[in-house]
């Protein structure tokens, strides 16, 4: 145990250290008279410092070197090479943060008194920890002892050179011991004396009470550890009571029998023993049975006034040729009345719960057959409780001293003996448990590591990266994710997991919607703010919108986006189209504004002058389709089609139905809104604004809901009217207002943008799908201004001639083929024989 020691010789002085051999100021007041500059001689210590444990430290006179995240114990030992007594401070200085403290397992007081140069001289062992564990470099502290006479006080010992007192205490774990009062003691490397028969405890432990009986009261029927005795072949603790009765020596054989019969459970707790004359460091037979009284020996040994020993009521002590009595100057001869303090010997197997010091008091219960008398962590004793071990740690075998073979048994968490010799005395020693790693593809793990004992749940902290959700694509080890913390139950034994976070996609992997959605990695809840109340010409990519048609959200494109380019279909000449995407629908699908055979066109329209409808005399005229004139309500029954639907389903099914018809949805809806806010239509001269005009001017809140069904336009008739001959129409005004468009101002978004920043479609106005007004006579719908005012969006007679510009939908199941959606690269579908 003791494998490395210094030795330094100290030069010490009350206010002024001294170096060498030379003299010191010595300065002191009394109540009579100051004096200073008091010449006087040194005052001259020795120190010797020992690690305690293995060999980690290097230590070299009064200096001790400490490696980087280690923590070690010293047992430092003063001596006074003084000839009168004096008063002493160890003290210690370093350039790190490493922890010095003295050890609540320390014999003597980092200050005391220490006695000088005569027959009784003892030395003064002190218990230093040097706690480096939180220190990512060597630690080296420098120890020195200062030191006064014996009427001064602490406070006028001046410590210099930057050394600092020693302070604590450090609660410390001791090692390698079980439950057993015996094992505790002989296992403590403080003790004064220590050799094969016998172990004194500290003359200033802290940590050697002793609650007997127990009581809840902690602060009655207190001993004192005295240390430990070879007594008839055995190891036996003994104890003296810091309860002090009165007795007097006519009477004190009486007395101590009175004693010895309030204790409880003393037929399996205290040795039956006569041999009390501890005159050395071995005990003799004498008059005492069971119970005795303290020896002049111990006294001296364990240091007398100046150790837990002391006492302000006298008390009778044993010596070699009378009782004498313990006073508070020392021991003198006896007086016919005194105190009793009387000393008893336990048994070898006794056990205690408890930390042993004044608060916490060692309880003592007597020896079982089979005592499991402790839990070591890897052979080193641990400061976690038996519960924290069982979660983190696994156990690696049961140890017991007598030769009874022990077994774990993980499935009940039990142990099993065999060949068993009774008393015996067992150890359970748990190891490092399961290790668990975890790794997680498109998100983050902590920790990446856990260790978790038999039949434990290992947790993690999981968190999916950008793009990605909290669900799992891949699980290897079967593991659960609630919320962010992802869970393996029932592990008994290492495992290696892995997890896939799925991506944050709402459509189907390897459509060209779900690539449109991976590719835009800005999401935005609204275009401009709050009530589209301005034009948003924004230069951007990357960028969707959100919002929602039906409940169902889809996104869109708004301001000046670059990257909404699709090449789908050929034209009856072979030509390539292509189409700039306006936004999802609510089937998935991806809706496409027409943008003629190139991306530079400027003739991006398929009819350059037609009109709405021809006829323009009755409100009914706004459809898309449209019934039978009514003199007090418009007719929806759709039984007609206007003249730009024709022109539309011709250009349709020249360039389109054949080869391309089986990739557009027929679950679109295309909404001709023509819903009036206001109530009632008529055909007089009184006029009125469609709700896509009251919407766009008045409240500036766009809508892709259609909520009249004869005026939702689709071709599968589950979803809509099911009036389109061909899945085909054009946009509405509600989507250029989300796109950045502004009623009646000019608006140079993308869908009047071509690759090469000029107009789409030239000079040419456009036509929308949204019925703008019915007014003195005239029905109007919505369109949009080519170059003369870029953007522009207003509304005009049906019979005015302008640009047809029609708008599709591809299918949600379309798969993606290539592209990124800018003008060189525009996105491309898989063309296949179903479509999809």
């Amino acid at each position: 145990m003791k494998n490395k020691k210094g030795m330094i010789y100290g030069v010490l002085l009350m206010t002024c250290l001294v170096i060498g051999l030379s003299y010191g100021a010595f300065i002191f007041s009394t109540d009579k008279y100051r004096s200073s500059e008091l010449l006087i001689s040194k005052l001259n210590y020795s120190i010797d410092i020992q690690e305690d444990g293995s060999s980690k430290s290097t230590i070299n006179g009064s200096t001790v070197t400490v490696p980087a995240s280690t923590k070690v114990y010293l047992n430092i030992t003063l001596t006074s090479v003084n000839e009168i007594d004096s008063k002493y401070t160890l003290a210690y200085k370093t350039s790190t943060n490493a922890k010095v403290e003295y050890s609540d397992r320390t014999p003597w007081n980092t200050k005391g008194v220490i006695k000088g140069i005569d027959s009784n001289t003892y030395s003064k062992k002190i218990r230093v920890v040097i706690d480096n564990t939180e220190v990512s470099t060597p630690s080296t502290v420098n120890f020195q002892v200062y030191g006064g006479y014996s009427f001064n006080s602490y406070a006028n010992i001046e410590l210099t050179d930057g050394y600092v007192s020693v302070s604590g205490p450090y609660t410390e774990v001791a090692t390698n011991i079980g439950n057993r009062l015996v094992d505790i003691i002989e296992s403590d490397t403080s003790c004064l004396t220590s050799t094969s028969n016998t172990c004194l405890y500290g003359g200033e432990n802290i940590k050697n009470y002793v609650q007997y009986p127990e009581d809840s009261d902690k602060t009655k029927n207190l001993w004192r550890i005295i240390g430990s005795y070879q007594i008839d072949n055995q190891t036996l603790p003994k104890l003296i009571s810091q309860s002090t009765t009165s007795t007097s020596t006519s009477t004190l054989t009486t007395d101590l029998t009175s004693f010895y019969n309030t204790l409880e459970d003393k037929e399996v707790l205290v040795q039956q023993t006569n041999k009390f004359n501890c005159f050395t460091n071995t005990c003799a037979e004498s008059t005492y049975n069971s119970i005795g009284l303290l020896t002049d020996y111990e006294y001296n040994q364990i240091g007398g006034v100046n150790s837990y020993l002391t006492s302000n009521e006298n008390y009778y002590i044993n010596t070699s040729t009378a009782i004498k009595e313990v006073t508070s100057s020392g021991i003198t001869n006896s007086s016919s009345t005194s105190g009793l303090k009387p000393t008893i010997y336990l048994q070898t197997g006794v056990q205690v719960t408890g930390s042993g010091t004044v608060s916490d008091p060692y309880i003592i219960s007597p020896a079982s057959d089979i005592n499991l008398v402790s839990y070591t962590l890897n052979g080193q004793a641990t400061n976690k409780t038996y519960a924290d071990l069982l979660k983190t740690n696994v156990v690696k075998n049961v140890t017991c001293k007598n030769g009874t073979t022990a077994t774990w048994d993980n499935t009940d968490f039990s142990i099993k003996l065999k060949n068993i010799h009774t008393p015996d005395y067992c150890t359970i020693d748990f190891g490092d448990g399961y290790s668990v790693s975890l790794t997680a593809t498109n998100g983050t793990v902590s920790p990446s590591n856990v260790t978790v004992g038999y039949g434990g749940s290992a947790s993690f902290t999981v968190t999916p990266n950008s793009g990605y959700k909290a669900e799992l694509e891949t699980n290897t080890c079967g593991g659960t994710l609630r919320g962010n913390t992802y869970t393996i139950s029932n592990i008994t034994s290492g495992k290696s997991c892995s997890i896939t976070f799925k991506e944050d996609n709402p459509f189907t992997s390897g459509t060209l919607t779900y690539q449109l959605y991976k590719d835009k990695t800005t999401r935005l809840t609204s275009a401009r703010g709050t009530g589209y109340n301005s034009v948003y010409t924004t230069n951007n990519t990357k960028t969707l919108y959100t919002s929602t048609e039906n409940g169902t959200t889809v996104y869109y494109f708004a301001g000046n986006a670059t990257d909404n380019w699709v090449k789908f279909g050929k034209n009856a000449s072979n030509q390539d189209l292509y189409w700039r995407i306006i936004r999802t629908n609510s089937d998935g699908g991806v809706r496409l504004l027409y943008h003629g055979t190139s991306t530079t066109a400027t003739d991006a329209v398929i009819n350059t002058s037609t009109a709405f409808n021809t006829t323009y005399n009755n409100p009914m005229y706004v459809g898309y389709m449209y019934g039978t004139s009514n003199a007090t309500a418009i007719d929806r029954s759709n039984t007609n089609n206007s003249t730009i639907k024709g022109v539309i389903d011709t250009w349709y099914k020249n360039n389109l139905n054949t080869n391309y018809g089986k990739y557009i949805s027929t679950t679109a809806v295309y909404c001709n809104d023509r819903s009036n806010p206001a109530g009632g239509y008529n055909t007089g001269n009184t006029s009125f604004y469609y709700g896509a005009r009251t919407r766009l001017d008045t409240n500036k809140t766009p809508s892709y809901d259609c909520a009249t069904a004869e005026d939702k336009f689709t071709a599968d008739s589950s979803t809509g009217n099911g009036k389109l001959t061909y899945p085909i129409a054009l946009m509405t005004a509600d989507e250029v207002s989300f796109a950045g468009g502004l009623y009646i101002n000019d608006a140079p978004t993308w869908y009047y943008y071509n690759s090469a920043k000029g107009s789409s479609t030239g000079s040419n106005w456009w036509w929308l799908l949204s019925p703008y007004r019915w007014y003195g006579g005239y029905a109007g719908v919505f369109y949009v201004f080519g170059s003369s005012h870029p953007g522009y969006l207003n509304g005009g007679d049906v019979n005015n001639t302008s640009g047809v510009r029609p708008a599709i939908s591809l299918k949600s199941c379309i798969k993606y083929s290539t592209g990124d959606g800018t003008s060189e690269s525009p996105y491309e579908i898989v063309e296949t024989s179903s479509g999809c």
